[in-house]
């Protein structure tokens, strides 16, 4: 029964429990174990009460520990039943119980719970203050995450794991990429779920110069064949804008039976570069290869891949090449799906059909995609679509300032300003703020006192304009901003791209920004 369960054959296990002239706890913690793998709780619940009432077995730690997992996946109040039941037959003091326990507490996200069973323990091993670790982490809270890390008496590879993978959840790179250099020179083990994390942290910074450092480090080392590092490798690549990497990463890839990671972390790499056209081309061209690989890419990219590509590939010029990829939207059930869809439809001017078919959804629409057709109306400056798109999404977020902005957006750019400047009123009148535009040029010798002159407004020019003083003639110039980036500024850096012939690679909210010769790689849509 074991060895089925192990292998997935959950008939098998069933089939021979039944047949079971005799069982004893040993075969009943197998069947639920199993049963629990496959992800089917009901029916783990089902046989944890047959157990109980039918044979009459007093369960054990195992049985606890098993059935909790299951907990995580139903209504939160299984699982203090459960708990209720742990107190009431003395399992309270048991480590592995405890620990699954706080297993449970943290998917429910009651850190109250989570807390009063860790201070409860009077004995302690390495798992409880990993889960401890991962609790703090899911919460957001790193700092105590950290601490926690710093009282354990014994650590392993997991539980730094743990910290390393948690800042990169809660998107503090610096943080996470500090870390992984405390873990070399404190010796620790590198493993692959390490060297992934790291990784995904270069991956957040977005920095060019210590992507090609870590990247450096695993080949040296001898790291990189692995086929999920391979695609980390090339995914950290995409996002710290080395297309050119990537590329060859790609090429040159072996691709066995992983291999369509790859292939979903170069297309992804493509859209969020801005260059749908590679992306759809690609896309299409996987599904000419091997049946097996595109099985594995259907399941890997009617998910959150192909969430990516649509929203960064919305600029298609060609409506016959989205027509041939958008068949695959008949799966799709998500909100973010829709969202992405109008951001197509968006760019194409069909917006009477993005607002029909928000319509029809088959579910509600959430605030993303109507905030994508408001945004669509900004640029394309159709005031009757935005103002109903506005009024949904202020009932839907009318605490949020960005909609104020959108719409005060939209005004301005149909040339009504004097509607823009009272909703920009409304804005001031229910102490709404506007987060400042900051913009920060990579470069070396930049004093912390030099970064504070770019917080100021149209900051991309001034970090541009101070790129280009300070930097070599023929030199590219990077530049992130914090938030989305104005229609002054990207006309104002495409005519400094054919001025100086530089290269200028700019990252907002929106995604990736590549000026050259006067053109920009979005093609004027963002």
């Amino acid at each position: 029964m074991g060895l089925y369960g192990k292998c997935g054959y959950l008939d098998s296990v069933l089939q021979l429990f039944d047949e079971m002239p005799h069982r004893d706890i040993a075969s009943w913690n197998t069947v639920i174990s199993s049963v629990v793998k496959e992800m089917m709780y009901e029916r783990a619940f089902e046989l944890f009460r047959d157990m109980r009432r039918i044979d009459g077995f007093r369960i054990d730690h195992f049985t606890l520990s098993t059935i909790l997992v299951a907990a995580r996946g139903l209504a939160s109040m299984v699982g203090r039943e459960i708990h209720a039941h742990v107190i009431k037959i003395g399992f309270e003091s048991n480590i592995s119980v405890i620990n699954a326990l706080i297993r449970f507490y943290t998917k429910c996200g009651s850190i109250k719970h989570v807390v009063a069973l860790f201070e409860k323990m009077r004995v302690r091993d390495v798992i409880t203050w990993t889960e401890m670790i991962t609790a703090y982490m899911e919460f957001g809270l790193t700092d105590l995450a950290l601490e926690v890390f710093d009282k354990m008496p014994a650590r392993n590879s997991i539980s730094y794991n743990a910290i390393l993978s948690g800042f990169c959840q809660n998107g503090e790179g610096s943080k996470a990429l500090a870390f992984f250099c405390r873990m070399v020179e404190e010796g620790v083990e590198l493993t692959d779920f390490t060297l992934t994390g790291v990784l995904n942290a270069c991956g957040l910074l977005m920095e060019a110069k210590i992507s090609k450092q870590i990247h450096g480090f695993i080949l040296k080392f001898g790291f990189g064949s692995n086929a999920c590092i391979e695609a980390a490798l090339l995914d950290m690549c995409t996002r710290c804008g080395r297309m050119a990497d990537a590329q060859k990463m790609f090429s040159q890839g072996s691709f066995s039976q992983s291999g369509s990671i790859i292939w979903t972390s170069m297309i992804c790499g493509y859209a969020r570069n801005a260059q749908p056209e590679e992306a759809i081309s690609l896309f299409c061209q996987s599904q000419l290869e091997e049946q097996w690989l595109l099985t594995k890419l259907h399941q890997l990219l009617v998910g959150n891949s192909i969430i990516t590509m649509y929203s960064k590939c919305s600029n298609m010029d060609d409506a016959i090449k989205g027509d041939e990829a958008l068949s695959v939207w008949s799966k799709m059930e998500k909100a973010e799906h829709y969202t992405s869809l109008v951001g197509v439809l968006g760019y194409w001017g069909l917006l009477e059909e993005a607002e029909e078919m928000i319509n029809k959804m088959p579910i509600e629409p959430e605030a993303s995609v109507w905030r994508a057709l408001l945004d669509a109306c900004r640029i394309h400056s159709n005031t009757t679509i935005g103002k109903r798109a506005a009024k949904h999404l202020l009932a839907m977020k009318p605490l949020d300032p960005s909609t104020y902005i959108l719409v005060s957006n939209l005004y301005s750019a149909y040339g009504r300003w004097h509607c823009s400047d009272m909703v920009r009123e409304e804005m001031r009148v229910k102490g709404f703020r506007k987060h400042p535009g900051r913009s920060w040029i990579f470069m070396k010798q930049v004093e912390e006192h030099q970064k504070k002159d770019f917080l100021f407004y149209h900051s991309a020019k001034i970090a541009a304009t101070y790129g280009l003083l300070m930097t070599r003639p023929g030199r590219p110039i990077r530049i992130v901003k914090n938030i989305l980036l104005c229609g002054d500024c990207h006309t104002f850096l495409k005519y400094v791209s054919i001025v100086t012939g530089r290269e200028i690679f700019l990252r907002d909210a929106s995604g990736h920004h590549c000026f050259l010769n006067g053109q920009c790689s979005c093609k004027d849509y963002w």
